[in-house]
């Protein structure tokens, strides 16, 4: 269950950091 919860915050935190950014596209991955 940690590892989803950590997954999951770190998904959040890469939407996050996205929207701040303006990125629609995300090319850089």
């Amino acid at each position: 269950k940690a590892r989803l919860l950590l997954i999951d915050a770190i998904r959040r935190v890469f939407a996050i950091s996205f929207d701040l950014m303006g990125i629609s596209a995300p090319e850089k991955m």
